[in-house]
C-alpha cells in the first residue's frame, strides 16, 4: 500500500474510516476488524504536512510515538473475541486506543497511550490478550476501574476480575504503563502467557482472589525490570496482596524494581507481597526489594512459600521492613518442602508478632544463605527466633553469612514451642538442623536466653569452619551465645570462637535436658554470666560436655559456679574455676584465636547426618 503526503484535512478523511471498521467488526465478529482498523489509523492518522511511509497492509510502524498522532481509537468489545464497536476520534498529540472487555487473540501490535479511566460494571477483563498475540502496551494508563462482580463469590472463583489478562501463550509487554487504583485486580496471567513490566506500575488494586497487584498461574512467566513498582494493593479476606503465584508460575524481579506496601487480609496463608504455592518460584536480583509488606492474621508478609516452591534472592536484593501483625515469619515464610536461596543478599528489619522476624523454616524446607548474605535487625515480638527460626525438620546452611542485631523478646504462642524470647539470633527446634560455617557470624542479638542460638526438642547445630558467636546479649535467662537444652545436639568445632556473650546467668553456653555439646579445636573467649555460675559453659546434672583436641576457654567470668565438665586435652583458664573441679589453670597460648582469619581446619567437617549419628552418640 503507498502512501500519499497528508494534509489538515487528513484527520477528517480518516476518520470516516470509523464507519467502516464499525461495520465491519460487527459483521465479521472477529479480530479482523481490529486489525484493518489498525493499519487504516496509522495510514492515515498522520502529522498535518506530513507523508505517511509505506508499508503493507496490517503492518505497524516500529514506533508509533516518533509519529505525533492526532487521532485515537475507541474499541469495545466481548468476553469471547468479538468486537461490538468501534470508532475513532480526532485527539491531537497521541494515539489513544481504549479497549472495553476486548479479547485479542492472534494478533500483533504496539499500542501507544491506552485510557482507560474511570469506567465502572465490568465483568471480566478490560484488556485480554490471548492465543498467539504479541503485543506492546506503551505510555499507557488503566486507572480508577471498578467491577460488578467484586464480592466474595466472585473472588473465589476459578477466575478473578482483572483489568490486564493474559493467556493462552500471548506474549506481551508493559512500557512506562500504569495500573492503578483499580476495584479489582490488576493483572491475571495464565496458561504459558509472558509479560515483562519495564518501568511500569501496577498499584493501588483491590481484590478477593489471590493476588491483588498480578495473579500468575499455568505455567506463565513475569519479569518484573527496570525500576518497576508492585506497590499499595489490598487483598481482602485472601492471599497475596501484591502478587499471587501458582501452578509452575515464575516471576523473577529485577533491576531495582520493589514488592512494597502491600496487605493481604488471610488467616490461612499470608504472603502480604507474594504468595507462592504448587511448585511456583520467584527470583529476586539486581538490587531489587521487597519492602514494607503487611500481612494479618498470618505469617509471611514479605513472602509466604508453600507446597514445593522455591526461591532465589541474589545480586544485593533486599526484604526488609514488612509486619506479620498477630502472625509469624515476617520477612520470609518458608514451608512444605520448599527451598530458598540466599547469596549476596539481606532480610532485614523486618517485624513479626510472633515467631521468626526474619525467616522461618518447616516441613522438610531447605536454607541456604551465602556469599556475605545478612540476616540483620529483625525482631520477634512475642516468639522466638528473632532473626531465624527454623522448626519440624526444616534444614538451614549459613556459609559466609551474618545474623546480626536480631531480637526475640517472647511471651506467646505462634509456630514455635514455649515462645518465651530465645533465639534472637536463631531458634532451631523439633528435629530441625542447623549448619554454620566458613566465617559466618552470630553477633549482636539479643534475647531472653540463648541469644546467638537456641537449639532445643532434639535438635542439631554445627559451628565449624573459623565461625563466631559474639557479643549476643541473653537479658532475663541462661546462655548469652548459645542454649542447647531438650535432647538437642551440637558441635563447635574447627577453629571456631565463642567470645564477648554476656548473660543475666549461665555464660557463653549453657547445656542441659539430656543435650550433647562437643567442643573441638575452639575457643571460648571473655564470656560472662552477671548472676550466676559457668562464665563459659553452664552444664546441667543430665547433659553432656565434651571438650577436646586443644580447645582453649580463657577470660570467662562468673558469679558462682555449679557446672562440671569432662576435658580432653584441652588448655584451660577458668576466671574462678573451683579446685574440686580438678582442672589445673593454664596460660593458654591465644595464637590460635589471633590467627583466625587466617587458618582454615585441614579435616574436612562431617555431614549433618553423619554427625549425629556417630560423633555425637
Amino acid at each position: 500500500m503507498k502512501g500519499t503526503a497528508l494534509h489538515s484535512g487528513a484527520v477528517l478523511r480518516s476518520c470516516r474510516f470509523a464507519t467502516l471498521a464499525a461495520v465491519l467488526c460487527r459483521s465479521a465478529h472477529a479480530m479482523v476488524g481490529v486489525i484493518l482498523l489498525l493499519c487504516l489509523l496509522y495510514h492515515n492518522c498522520a502529522p498535518a504536512g506530513a507523508a505517511a511511509t509505506e508499508r503493507t497492509a496490517g503492518q505497524l510502524p516500529s514506533d508509533p510515538g516518533t509519529e505525533a498522532a492526532v487521532c485515537s481509537c475507541n474499541i469495545t468489545g466481548d468476553s469471547h473475541g468479538g468486537i461490538l464497536a468501534a470508532d475513532m476520534k480526532s485527539q491531537a498529540g497521541k494515539v489513544a486506543i481504549t479497549v472495553h472487555e476486548g479479547l485479542l487473540v492472534r494478533f500483533t501490535a504496539r499500542f501507544q497511550g491506552v485510557e482507560v479511566i474511570r469506567d465502572s460494571g465490568l465483568q471480566r477483563c478490560v484488556m485480554a490478550f490471548a492465543g498467539s498475540t504479541h503485543a506492546v502496551l506503551v505510555n499507557s494508563t488503566l486507572q480508577g476501574l471498578a467491577a460488578t462482580a467484586i464480592s466474595e463469590a466472585a473472588g473465589r472463583s476459578s477466575t478473578p476480575v482483572a483489568v490486564l489478562c493474559f493467556f493462552n501463550s500471548s506474549r506481551v509487554q508493559l512500557q512506562a504503563t500504569n495500573v492503578t487504583s483499580n476495584a479489582m485486580h490488576g493483572m491475571w496471567v495464565a496458561d504459558t502467557a509472558d509479560v515483562i513490566l519495564n518501568a511500569s506500575r501496577v498499584a493501588g488494586n483491590q481484590g478477593n482472589h489471590s493476588g491483588a497487584g498480578m495473579s500468575l498461574y499455568g505455567s506463565s512467566r513475569v519479569l518484573i525490570t527496570e525500576s518497576s513498582t508492585v506497590a499499595d494493593n489490598i487483598c481482602y479476606n485472601c492471599t497475596g496482596g501484591g502478587v499471587a503465584l501458582s501452578d509452575n508460575a515464575n516471576l523473577t524481579v529485577s533491576g531495582g524494581s520493589t514488592i512494597v506496601n502491600n496487605t493481604s487480609h488471610d488467616a490461612a496463608a499470608g504472603g502480604g507481597g507474594v504468595l507462592l504455592m504448587d511448585i511456583s518460584s520467584l527470583v529476586l536480583r539486581g538490587g531489587s526489594g521487597i519492602v514494607n509488606n503487611t500481612s494479618f492474621h498470618t505469617g509471611g508478609a514479605g513472602v509466604a512459600a508453600w507446597g514445593n516452591a522455591s526461591m532465589r534472592i541474589e545480586e544485593g536484593s533486599y526484604v526488609s521492613g514488612n509486619q506479620a501483625i498477630d502472625g509469624s515469619c515476617a520477612g520470609l515464610a518458608v514451608r512444605e518442602n520448599v527451598s530458598l536461596f540466599v547469596t549476596g543478599a539481606h532480610v532485614s528489619s523486618n517485624t513479626a508478632h510472633r515467631d521468626g522476624g526474619g525467616i522461618c523454616a518447616c516441613g522438610s524446607s531447605t536454607i541456604i544463605l551465602t556469599a556475605g548474605s545478612q540476616v540483620v535487625g529483625n525482631v520477634a515480638i512475642e516468639g522466638d527466633g528473632g532473626g531465624v527460626a527454623l522448626v519440624d525438620v526444616a534444614r538451614c546452611d549459613f556459609s559466609n553469612a551474618t545474623i546480626a542485631n536480631n531480637t526475640a523478646v517472647g511471651h506467646s504462642v505462634g509456630v514455635l514451642s514455649e515462645h518465651d524470647g530465645k533465639g534472637g539470633g536463631i531458634a532451631c527446634y523439633g528435629n530441625a538442623s542447623l549448619s554454620i560455617s566458613k566465617g559466618s557470624r552470630i553477633v549482636g542479638n539479643s534475647a531472653k536466653s540463648g541469644s546467638g542460638i537456641a537449639v532445643s526438642y532434639y535438635a542439631f547445630v554445627d559451628v565449624s569452619g573459623m565461625s563466631a558467636l559474639e557479643g549476643n546479649v541473653a537479658v532475663d535467662r541462661p546462655g548469652g551465645g548459645l542454649r542447647i537444652d531438650q535432647n538437642a545436639k551440637g558441635f563447635i568445632r574447627d577453629h571456631s570462637l565463642v567470645r564477648g556473650n554476656v548473660a543475666h546467668n549461665t555464660g557463653g553456653a549453657v547445656v542441659g535436658g539430656s543435650a550433647v555439646l562437643i567442643v573441638d579445636g575452639s575457643f571460648f573467649v571473655r564470656n560472662r554470666a552477671i548472676n550466676g555460675g559457668g562464665g563459659a559453659i553452664g552444664i546441667g546434672s543430665d547433659a553432656r560436655v565434651v571438650v577436646r583436641n586443644n580447645s582453649v576457654l580463657t577470660g570467662n567470668s562468673y558469679s558462682y559456679s555449679y557446672s562440671y565438665s569432662v576435658w580432653h586435652g584441652s588448655a584451660v583458664q577458668p576466671a574462678r574455676e573451683p579446685e574440686a573441679h580438678g582442672v589445673t589453670e593454664t596460660k593458654p597460648s591465644l595464637a590460635k584465636i589471633r590467627s583466625r582469619s587466617s587458618k582454615t581446619s585441614s579435616s574436612a567437617p562431617p555431614s549433618l547426618q553423619s554427625t549425629n549419628s556417630s560423633a555425637l552418640s
